[in-house]
């Protein structure tokens, strides 16, 4: 995984719980809801025996992580003590600054007050709720197990636990949701006072029962001119109260934007642990096998459970493009001195084709070049994927 040497690298780490209550049907990540607690107790033996092996690999090199983000799946289907012995695990494996961000995801409805008080002694600091919408009906429709006054309930209890760096997931372009259900779930988080929502648009992945559905046209949703609008609808109602659209589908109160899903978009070190978890270290990147059994077997015998794909060492070029297609997902965009500073070349030396195509979309209002940065605008988010696709 690495060589000897001796310069400190600043990771994030996310850790992967691959089980839920129930699977809903749009989600396409890697999970289960058939898992029993004897397994379950299987795979947090897993974590544990990969972090271990983890740390032995990067013995030579001084590792700070500063993010730890907890999630899947739905960890909050494993009991609270499994979650603060995989915390616990990382801290003493690495140095964990006490000022790092630790954030776990859970569900409305799952969480209790015994759960948070472990996850506060723990150190957990953050907490993500997957509440998706305030309306009934369209959290029926997407088979997620709450309502919404289990997610004033559970906002209650995180503030009595102390969680105050508080997270909530919404969802638009979704069965059975019009602009007025969208505009009012917009309301009503805001109103729980969370200093952070994210904002995500339904994407039908193969695999799912909402792709099945969708291709026998039983699926009705809101058409691509609604679904943008309840995009941009949402962008602007959350500046309007104060909130940071610091990232294509996320929005902040200041000082609360997540750190570690920055590193992502930074283009910083992360390490996945758990079945299928993705990596990128030191220029490297490669992920878990998502094999349940052959994730348990090779910690089990203190091996990397990583795929049989190769570790893909991405060459200069390849890490200059991503460089550039994930900082465009930012309001910030491309900082060109540090893309400089980091590569040792001139953006547009790195990029010697693009000048012609940006100033076309610079042309068309999709995209500002000013003052040493590259950024997306409001009209420029609608085609990020291909304003994107010219640095890859």
């Amino acid at each position: 995984m690495a060589e000897k040497d001796h310069r400190e690298k600043t990771v994030g780490i996310y850790v992967h719980i691959p089980f839920c209550e129930r699977k809903c049907g749009y989600c396409g990540f890697l999970s289960f809801d058939d898992k029993d607690h004897e397994e379950k107790d299987r795979y947090v033996g897993g974590l544990l025996g990969e972090i271990q092996t983890i740390a032995h690999t990067l013995k030579d090199i001084p590792v700070k992580v500063d993010t730890i983000f907890i999630g899947g799946g739905t960890p909050t289907a494993i009991d609270g003590e499994k979650i603060g012995l995989v915390v616990e695990k990382i801290r003493g494996s690495f140095d964990v600054p006490a000022d790092s961000e630790v954030t776990v995801e859970a569900n409305p409805g799952l969480l209790m007050k015994e759960t948070l008080d472990i996850y506060r002694d723990s150190g957990i600091n953050r907490l993500s709720l997957g509440v998706q919408s305030f309306n009934d009906r369209v959290l029926e429709n997407i088979g997620r197990i709450h309502d919404p006054g289990d997610v004033y309930e559970s906002l209650e209890m995180c503030e009595k636990a102390g969680f105050d760096n508080v997270n909530i997931d919404l969802m638009f372009g979704l069965p059975g949701q019009d602009m007025d259900i969208w505009k009012d779930s917009l309301e009503r988080a805001v109103e729980t006072g969370v200093p952070h929502i994210s904002y995500y648009s339904l994407q039908l992945e193969e695999g799912t029962s909402f792709y099945d559905l969708y291709k026998k046209r039983e699926l009705e949703l809101p058409d691509d001119g609604t679904e943008r609008d309840m995009y941009h609808k949402g962008r602007e109602f959350l500046k309007g109260h104060g909130y940071m659209n610091y990232e294509i589908s996320n929005a902040a109160l200041k000082g609360y934007e997540c750190r570690h899903n920055l590193k992502y978009w930074d283009f910083e070190d992360f390490i996945g642990i758990g079945l299928g978890a993705h990596s990128f270290f030191d220029g490297c990147r490669y992920h878990n096998t998502c094999d349940f059994n052959k994730y348990i077997i090779a910690n089990q015998n203190g091996r990397l459970p990583i795929s049989d794909e190769k570790i893909r060492k991405e060459n200069m070029k390849d890490q200059m493009s991503t460089y550039a297609f994930t900082a465009l997902r930012k309001a910030a965009g491309i900082d060109t001195e540090k893309f400089k500073e980091r590569f040792g070349i001139d953006f547009f030396r790195a990029f010697p084709d693009v000048e012609n195509e940006m100033e076309a979309y610079i042309t068309k209002g999709s995209l500002i070049a000013e003052n040493g940065r590259i950024c997306l605008t409001e009209k420029g988010i609608d085609v990020s994927n291909e304003i994107m696709g010219i640095f890859l």
